[in-house]
Formats: structure tokens, sequence, C-alpha cells
């Protein structure tokens, strides 16, 4: 359903046919997890291909490499908490206080909860899908991976737009790859970032270094590196340049060409969600009876969700077409100082939910949702009649979270506007089928994580010891190295036991 959104597998199996015919004693764990919640296991085995991976997926692999290849799917890990120190921490003035730019070079995590492998691995190699991402400037490179497939599930909102790109740059303290290897044999342009079309490009980007690998990446599409927040986020602290001659470029292709050709295949789609009304007039010729309303800076994340549903319904030939006749409604995201125009409003996360009642003369609660039972109504919370300031009267829907998830907004603007709404690529999973993987893999990690979470210094990651970017940052006195008893005889793991 979504071929240019992941990495191929016979891409991967290529990869480890060259590393574990090497040595005799390499051993590969693959990781990843699902998107739209789906769980990591279920998309890791239905992620496609040709020939024994269509059917299977990454699973094909074991049959193949035998025990050397383990499938170690994200939600069903052991974990570590890790104890970050690259950049001064941001403070609770920068965070909140919306006219003060934050410093890129500061992060905005404490401690990240991810995979104990990362730990003990001798080396991390990312697989990417060259792929346009507007939710994140229109790259989706090897920083923006471990985003997707490090933290835990319930950590995997990076946070709103003044922070979530310095969480980016953070998880680069843990998760700087030895390897990256994109796959960009099809490329996902046009739409949305899960479910826009694949274009034949031909090319496989190798790179040693993930600002590296991003850089040349963002030039091959068209794009400034020093325009992805990200990047520069994490070139600040030192990971590495912006500048496209700071790096050897090697290439069995002309680079020129191959940029030209990608530019061949159109624009690139609309990148603010308040812009996808005229941008769909200027693609169609038709004015849709919609509205987007998207707030400061603070509610980026909810407003790139938002363009994220609205380009998966756009992806659909179909459902593009069902979009002209779609009732009149306003998407309200984050706070916002102007009212709305239609009569039908959809309140999308908690600032938008408490910032309504500002721009109204009047709204009455009729029906209030308890939580235990929103899962089975899209997350809708509450439903709202209200009154304007120009007399007219109203109906709210409101869907909390900060933000949302894509199934909690599909789902429920689906009920709120009985059944006129659709986004076909973004139908949920079966709930038994779901609901099952997902019970199993809460209780895979409930077992591997039952004498808790232990805390690790990201700083003393042996693989990452020597990296140019760790000598820039000194290293606090509470980090050092304390000798410790251990009369168990057990393993400690800087003074936290395994």
């Amino acid at each position: 359903m979504t071929p240019a959104a992941a990495t191929r597998p016979e891409l991967v199996e290529g990869l480890l046919e060259v590393l574990l015919g090497r040595s005799s004693d390499t051993l590969a764990i693959l990781s990843g997890r699902g998107s739209l919640q789906v769980p990591a296991r279920r998309a890791l085995a239905r992620t496609g291909g040709q020939g024994r991976f269509k059917r299977r997926g990454f699973a094909a692999l074991r049959g193949k490499f035998g025990k050397r290849v383990r499938i170690q799917p994200g939600d069903e890990s052991r974990l570590y908490r890790y104890q970050l120190s690259v950049g001064d921490l941001l403070d609770g003035t920068q965070r909140s206080d919306l006219r003060r730019v934050l410093p890129p070079e500061e992060r905005a995590s404490q401690r990240v909860i991810a995979g104990w492998e990362l730990y003990h691995a001798d080396s991390l190699i990312l697989a990417p899908k060259l792929r346009y991402c507007g939710e994140l400037g229109g790259l989706s490179g090897a920083v923006a991976l471990l985003g997707q497939v490090l933290p835990r599930t319930s950590d995997r909102d990076l946070g709103g737009g003044r922070v979530r790109h310095h969480r980016l740059a953070d998880l680069l303290e843990l998760g700087d790859p030895d390897l990256v290897v994109s796959d960009g044999v099809t490329v996902g342009w046009g739409g949305g970032s899960l479910c826009q079309s694949a274009r034949a490009l031909g090319v496989v980007v190798v790179a040693d270094n993930a600002i590296a690998h991003d850089v040349v990446c963002a030039h091959l599409m068209g794009l400034k590196a020093q325009d992805q927040a990200h990047l520069v986020a994490a070139s600040s602290r030192g990971y590495g340049g912006l500048d496209l001659a700071d790096y050897d470029l090697k290439s069995e292709v002309d680079f020129d060409t191959t940029a030209l050709r990608l530019s061949g295949y159109g624009p690139p789609p609309v990148r603010d969600a308040s812009a996808f009304r005229s941008w769909y007039q200027e693609q169609t010729g038709f004015a849709l009876g919609l509205e987007v309303l998207c707030g400061q800076e603070s509610d980026a994340g909810s407003a790139s969700r938002a363009l994220h549903w609205l380009m998966g319904c756009w992806d659909h030939p179909e459902s593009r077409e069902a979009m002209k006749s779609w009732p009149e409604l306003s998407l309200i995201v984050g706070i916002n100082e102007g009212g709305v125009r239609y009569g039908r409003v959809a309140l999308l996360g908690d600032r938008a939910i408490n910032d309504f009642s500002r721009h109204c003369v009047s709204q009455q609660t009729i029906v209030s949702i308890p939580k235990g039972l929103r899962a089975g109504l899209g997350g809708i919370s509450k439903l709202i009649h209200f009154r304007r300031r120009d007399g007219r009267s109203g109906w709210a829907v409101a869907v909390p979270g900060e933000p949302p998830t894509l199934r909690e907004i599909s789902a429920a603007l689906k009920i709120f506007s009985l059944g006129r709404i659709r986004a076909p690529l973004l139908k949920t999973e079966k709930l038994f089928d779901r609901g099952l993987f997902r019970l199993l893999a809460f209780l895979k990690r409930r077992r591997k994580n039952s004498k808790g979470i232990p805390v690790v210094h990201a700083r003393k990651i042996p693989r990452l010891q020597q990296r140019s970017w760790r000598r820039l940052w000194s290293q606090p006195a509470r980090l050092k190295v304390r000798t410790t008893t251990d009369p168990r005889g057990l393993r400690p793991v800087n003074g936290v036991h395994e």
C-alpha cells in the first residue's frame, strides 16, 4: 500500500551479503518500527518486495541467513534510558517564550529511551528510504530515520515545532551511524510522505556520515541543506557540515543529471496545511469547502499531522475526486487569532480545544466521551454546540492529543461527517489483528524490562568514544567513571547492572 515509504528488503539483503560474507563471526540485528500505529512485527512482515519478500517482508531474510540475522521489532525491545550530554539543555523559559529563537546547538532531551542494542553494538547501519517529506521541510533522510525508529512507542512524538528539530539532532548522540545505505532505486515524490507515488530513479546512496548523506540527498532533491532545521541543529553540534563541498562525492552516474531527472517529476507538494485549499484549487481548478487554520510555531507538530492526513486523502485518485463533495469544514490546529468560516469545526489537538472558547459567544458540550471509550470513536472526546459572534451557530468535534494520531484524525472526521470524509490510504488494520500484535509486543517488552529500565550514559557507548563531535563537548563531572564493588559478580553498565 505504501511502496515508496519503506526501504525494500532486496537492498538490505544485498547489504547483508556483503557484510556477513566478510567475516563468519558477524551477526546482524535488524530493528525497525511500524507507522500509523501498526505493530512493528506486523509492519516488518508486510514491507513488500518481490519474490519471497512479497509475502513475508523482512522476515524472509532469516530463511537465507539463518541465525546470523535476527529480527528485533522496536516495540518489543529491551530498553535502556540514555542520558545525553552533547549541548546545554534548553530551559523552560526558552521553550515557553515563543519570541525567542532557540540556539540550534542546545538540546531538548535530558534522556531518551531506546533499545539496548545501541549501547552494545560494534557498529550501526541506517537504511533510510529516499523520499520527499513535507512534514520535515522536504527531506526524509538518515537523521529523520532516527526519529522514527529509535525512541520507544510512547516517546515517538518529537514535540512541537520549536523543539522537534532539536530532538532529532539529540538522537545522533546515541544513534550516529557508521554507515548509511539509502534506497533510491525508487523515490517517493509528490503527495504525502507515506502514500506518495514511487518514481524510478535507480540510485543507491552510501555514506559514512549521517549529515553527509542528508546533505547530498538534499541537493539531489533540489533542496538546500541550510533550510532543513534538524540538519542545522545537528551541524551546530559538530556532527558534520552543511556545504556539499565539504564532502568527497563519487558517483557512477552523473549527479547533476540525476538531480535534473528527479526534478522532472514535477514540483513538490504543499508544505503548509493552511495552504492546502489554494494548492488543491491550483491542481484541479476546484475550490474546496475546506479551511485549515494553523496556529503558532509551537503548533507545528499538529499542523504537520493535519497536512499528512490531507495528503493521504489527495494521494488516492478516487479520494481526490471525492474531496469535491466533502461538506464545508473548518480544521483548527493550535492557537488562532481569527474566527472560523464554516459551521462544522474539527478541533485537532489540546491547544486548539482549549483556545476555541475565545472565538465563541457561547459553547455547550452536548456529549462527553470517557477516555476508555474514545478508541472506538476515533479518539473524539466531546461534541460541542457553539455560537459565533455573528450570531450563527455550529457544531464542533474535539480530538485531543498533541498532536492526535493520523488514525484518530481519519476516524474522527469520518464519524463527524457521517462517512462523507474518508482517507482510503489511511484505513485501519483489522481491529483483532492490530490488537493481538500490539498485545504480544506489550507482553514481550514487559517481560524483557521486568527489572526496570536502567540508565546508561550515551557518552560511554564504546563505538562512539573517538568520534570528532564527542571531543567537542567536555565531560560533566557527574559522568566520570566511578569504581564500584559488585558482590554478585554481575557485569556493571556505567554503575547500573544488566
